[in-house]
């Protein structure tokens, strides 16, 4: 896979603008950056304006109930932009429905829904004909509810996908997260890895790609957004008290937008490698290795022995022989992996194998 990136302009901007990421005129649109610098109200905003203009609906999806039923509000609170303010004056807001489907409305006419993945199946034979964009909200869990992915989800939010897009051509998908992890379900799904450095990414296949491979990938589009302190900068570069209190905290960087450091505990395979058990995660096997000489251990997703008896689901999808993690005690060659894990000698391939293992072996 090949990877064009264009850094960020250093232009000091209230909040997030949703225009740069939409020249692309890509199908899939991830875009990641701080707390509270606006990508949710801009996305929902553009919608609202394309419904204005075009008639077109948008589908808001969030992963849980819980999440749906907080967002009744999602069109009112854009009247707190004055622009919105003046434009829909005259206009009246409602919300139909439950946090299993809502409808959200402008003067009485269906505008978009909200609904949550967990239930997305069960409208899968409805039609949705004016809904042609879907907005995926926190499509990345909280780095402390990382197990909060549902089963298979990446194949439920396709699922979805399908049922809204059918057969149109004009079919746009945002997805949206704070700055979690570059590493994560999507992203491995669909083969596409980025550095974290402020800016646009777009993909294409490599001349050893598949056909199909390429196809995929020139569809997609990542923005990291600009740090958190390019949106704050115009308010006079003042610091309001909580983000004094976190300032000198790990949080900081989290809230400002700002990815960690990926450069280590990465190793190679050595030739001298004994092989120690199977990690399944999402779809995804890993490969355990030990180098009893070197004295650590590696998980590899490239070499990988899906026979050996010992494999162990990280995650709640599962197959037939594989044990659950969550009762590791039980197997000494999972302990084993968990030990190395927090004693500093469990090594990585790669930064996307490394950043989703350690992000799920920390909850150990």
């Amino acid at each position: 896979m090949l990877t064009k990136f264009k850094p960020q302009n250093e232009e000091i901007e209230k909040f997030y603008n949703i225009q740069p990421i939409k020249t692309y005129g890509k199908f899939l649109n991830a875009i990641m950056g701080g707390r509270s610098i606006g990508k949710s109200f801009t996305v929902k905003k553009d919608c609202l304006y394309n419904f204005k203009n075009k008639g077109e609906q948008f589908f808001y999806l969030r992963r849980t109930k819980d999440n749906i039923a907080q967002q009744k509000g999602a069109l009112t609170e854009l009247l707190k932009d004055e622009k919105v303010r003046e434009d829909f004056k005259d206009r009246k807001f409602g919300v139909k429905g439950g946090k299993s489907l809502m409808e959200f409305t402008l003067d009485g006419i269906t505008c978009g829904y909200a609904m949550p993945l967990t239930t997305a199946i069960n409208i899968k034979s409805t039609d949705f004909p004016d809904v042609t964009t879907l907005i995926f909200d926190e499509f990345i869990p909280l780095k402390g509810d990382f197990m909060g992915y549902l089963p298979n989800e990446v194949e439920s939010f396709l699922n979805l996908c399908s049922t809204l897009i059918r057969t149109k051509e004009n079919f746009k998908i945002y997805m949206l997260s704070n700055t979690q992890n570059i590493v994560n379900p999507y992203f491995s799904y669909f083969n596409i890895s980025i550095s974290g450095e402020p800016g646009f990414y777009t993909f294409k296949g490599s001349p050893s790609d598949s056909q199909e491979l390429k196809e995929s990938l020139s569809e997609i589009v990542v923005e990291i957004c600009k740090s958190k302190e390019m949106y704050t900068k115009g308010k006079e570069g003042k610091k309001i008290p909580f983000e004094k209190l976190i300032a000198p905290t790990p949080y900081a960087q989290f809230d400002s937008g700002d990815f960690p450091n990926t450069s280590d505990f990465i190793k190679s395979k050595t030739p001298k490698s004994i092989y120690v058990c199977t990690l399944f995660y999402e779809g995804t096997y890993y490969g355990v290795w030990v180098d009893y000489e070197e004295g650590f251990l590696i998980a590899d997703k490239d070499h990988v022995n899906t026979q050996y008896p010992k494999c162990y689901t990280l995650g709640k999808a599962r197959s037939e022989n594989m044990a659950l993690s969550k009762l590791w005690r039980k197997y000494p060659a999972l302990t084993a992996v968990i030990r190395a894990y927090r004693e500093g000698f469990l090594f990585f391939s790669d930064e996307n194998t490394k950043q989703l293992l350690s992000y799920i072996l920390s909850r150990f």
